[in-house]
């Protein structure tokens, strides 16, 4: 028979191997409360930058300024009749998501319309979200380019009342694809461009609307403006490229003991060019 020995503990020891089974258990216990913690705290974070996210796509839509043909410096947000095929889907802000939003021309007319209310309200971040809905849910159909040309250009109105003149840009720009002729967007941009000090795009941009509506003072008024200011812009750029072509002529010369000084540059009246020849 074999004889079987247990190790014999002495009551220290038992102590102090409970102590430490306690021990074990309190930081397995901390551990998964901290984990426990963590991950509601990973939760909440994500459901904040989930909502951050989603407040801030709703903030890109409004519809054209409708004036009637009229000159007007107000923003007036144009109404439609919707055909009755229309029906109903879901929202999206990106542009990888339009793919695969449904499209719902019914729901997409509904959220313009709500938009409009929260436009003469000056509520224009509630008024970005349905204009926001409207371009998502519309179809890309040719029979809904005019509406869907229309949300873009309301989107930017709101954006030009925010002040966020890129995104009014971008905005008229998606809906000229849609609908070119649209003078009032087309004089929407330009605004935006002009804040921006992007003058040579807002004068074009005025100039096609001067084509289109030739009876639309303001404009022509513009188009004067900015052609005036355009013009002053390219002397000034002028005079600045004369004055470095002149510092770099008078550095190269040094070495020969010349300047421009001795020279003469006169303006060809036909060509508008310059000739240079050497002072008499």
């Amino acid at each position: 028979k074999k004889l079987i020995c247990w190790p014999q503990f002495s009551r220290s020891s038992v102590s102090t191997m409970e102590r430490q089974q306690d021990e074990s258990l309190d930081l397995a216990s901390i551990s998964l409360s901290e984990e426990t913690s963590s991950f509601r705290s990973e939760k909440a974070k994500n459901y904040a930058e989930e909502d951050s996210e989603f407040h801030e796509c709703q903030q890109e839509d409004l519809a054209s300024l409708e004036t009637g043909g009229k000159e007007s410096d107000s923003i007036v947000i144009e109404t439609e009749e919707l055909s009755s095929s229309e029906q109903a889907g879901e929202t999206v802000t990106v542009q990888q998501a339009e793919s695969s939003t449904p499209k719902d021309p019914e729901f997409a007319q509904q959220e313009k319309e709500q938009g409009n209310v929260h436009f003469a309200a000056k509520e224009y971040d509630d008024a970005i979200l349905c204009y926001n809905n409207a371009i998502l849910y519309c179809p890309d159909d040719e029979e809904y380019k005019e509406k869907k040309s229309t949300y873009f250009g309301n989107r930017a109105a709101c954006f030009l009342y925010k002040h966020e003149y890129d995104k009014v840009i971008e905005d008229c720009t998606s809906s000229l694809e849609l609908k070119p002729d649209y003078t009032k967007v087309l004089m929407r941009r330009a605004q935006a461009a002009e804040k921006l000090e992007k003058f040579e795009d807002a004068l074009k941009d005025v100039t096609k609307v001067c084509e289109l509506e030739p009876s639309l003072r303001k404009a022509q008024l513009d188009k004067l403006r900015l052609t005036q200011i355009c013009n002053e812009r390219m002397e000034k750029l002028k005079e600045e490229t004369m004055g470095k072509l002149k510092d770099l002529g008078n550095s190269v010369l040094g070495y020969f003991g010349m300047s421009l000084d001795n020279f003469q540059v006169n303006q060809d009246p036909n060509s508008g060019g310059y000739n240079i020849s050497m002072k008499s």
